[in-house]
């Protein structure tokens, strides 16, 4: 017969181990929870991280794509990946002035309007109210309240921005010194505050920002570079032959004009100021008799003059960076009703580049002096080029050069 108190003794262990196996069963089912929060968790840090490097492969793309808004691509961004802001805005500082150049929920153009100026912004490091992130990014209460501007600036100011409980600030560096700032902000009557997270995610996005700043003054000083070593080739062809002196400066600013008037993307305006300035750069070639000769060139020597487009071109084929526009140069003497030199191309089949050329360069050659003859008068040659709109010049560019004309540009 069994023993009542050895059964009963039998019966609490059990019972003590179930308790401890239920126990054990809540504790790892907790620990469950918890890593499948902490997976979900790394599984969105992933995504933000993945949508920043397609945020910095669009900076990337956006150096040989200049159409493309790198503010608003950021901006988008920041709101995509730190779903506590409400509002943002980009600000620069260039010299002495600071300028908001991008902003969301905020009113861009009244914030472009105040004139505002280095010395109103408030280093966030020296504000009271501020959270340190870390040496680049920092939390400020009520950033609107802090201020250091005259009264009516900062009456504007207020105007134009919505007001927030919460801002996040990064700064935007280059070459050692703040170019401006990244700021999304909480507004007034939210109960929420930024993550460390997304103050992370923000850190990057100014990486990025300042990435992209420094990048473009680059390409800037690059290109000014440039834009010097051939205007010193300018030179040469302007000592060369005394006729084009400044020539080659006004058609390339008339051919951007034109270009801008008919709503031709930043690139193609680009290419258009460049084939500009270099569209006689074959000139270099002609004899000084003949580009200088006092009198009317004869047939033989008219026949050498029609060379420069091809020798141009044949010049700048061999330039990695200007081989794209020599194309251009080679055809800004062709006519519209194919009756141009070198290949008689026809309408459409003439590069519009070199038909925006065409009328600016026939503009400059008329109203200017020569050797032989006065410049036209601006009426004169007005009227000469509308006379020749789909004989010598495209119409579409003679209709903006009409437009440019009418608003007293040209």
């Amino acid at each position: 017969m069994t023993d009542p108190l050895h059964l009963t003794e039998e019966l609490e262990k059990i019972r003590l181990e179930n308790l401890a196996l239920r126990e054990e069963m809540d504790r790892l089912r907790e620990e469950k929870k918890d890593l499948e929060s902490d997976y979900l968790s790394l599984f969105s840090t992933l995504q933000k991280y993945e949508r920043l490097v397609q945020s910095t492969t669009m900076l990337i793309e956006m150096a040989v794509d200049p159409d493309q808004d790198f503010n608003k691509i950021i901006m988008d961004t920041a709101f995509e990946l730190i779903p506590e802001a409400d509002f943002g805005s980009i600000s620069i500082i260039k010299d002495d002035d600071w300028q908001f150049v991008y902003a969301v929920g905020h009113n861009l153009e009244a914030l472009k309007s105040i004139p505002f100026k280095k010395a109103y912004f408030i280093d966030p490091r020296n504000v009271r109210s501020t959270l340190f992130f870390d040496s680049n990014v920092f939390v400020v209460q009520e950033a609107g309240s802090i201020q250091n501007m005259p009264e009516e600036i900062y009456r504007r100011y207020r105007e134009a921005v919505h007001p927030m409980s919460e801002s996040a600030i990064v700064q935007i560096d280059l070459a050692n010194n703040i170019a401006g700032h990244l700021s999304l902000d909480i507004g007034m009557q939210e109960d929420k505050h930024f993550s460390k997270e997304s103050l992370k995610v923000m850190e990057a996005l100014g990486s990025i920002t300042s990435a992209f700043f420094a990048f473009q003054r680059l390409s800037k000083l690059q290109e000014e570079f440039q834009r010097e070593i051939i205007l010193s080739i300018i030179r040469i062809v302007e000592i060369h032959d005394t006729y084009t002196k400044g020539h080659s400066e006004h058609v390339a600013s008339i051919s951007l004009d034109l270009a801008k008037e008919m709503g031709l993307s930043a690139e193609v305006c680009k290419q258009v100021y460049w084939s500009g300035l270099v569209h006689d750069i074959g000139k270099i070639l002609i004899s000084q008799s003949v580009l200088n000769k006092p009198d009317r060139l004869s047939d033989s020597e008219f026949e050498i003059i029609k060379n420069h487009p091809v020798w141009g071109y044949e010049v700048l084929c061999h330039s990695k960076e200007l081989r794209e526009i020599a194309i251009f140069v080679r055809h800004h003497h062709e006519r519209y009703d194919g009756k141009g030199y070198p290949d008689r191309l026809q309408g459409e089949n003439i590069p519009m580049i070199s038909r925006i050329l065409t009328v600016a360069d026939s503009w400059d050659a008329m109203i200017r002096d020569r050797a032989y003859r006065k410049g036209l008068s601006r009426e004169v040659t007005i009227d000469e080029i509308n006379r020749n709109a789909g004989l010598q010049f495209d119409p579409v560019v003679v209709e903006a050069f009409k437009r440019l004309c009418d608003k007293g540009i040209l």
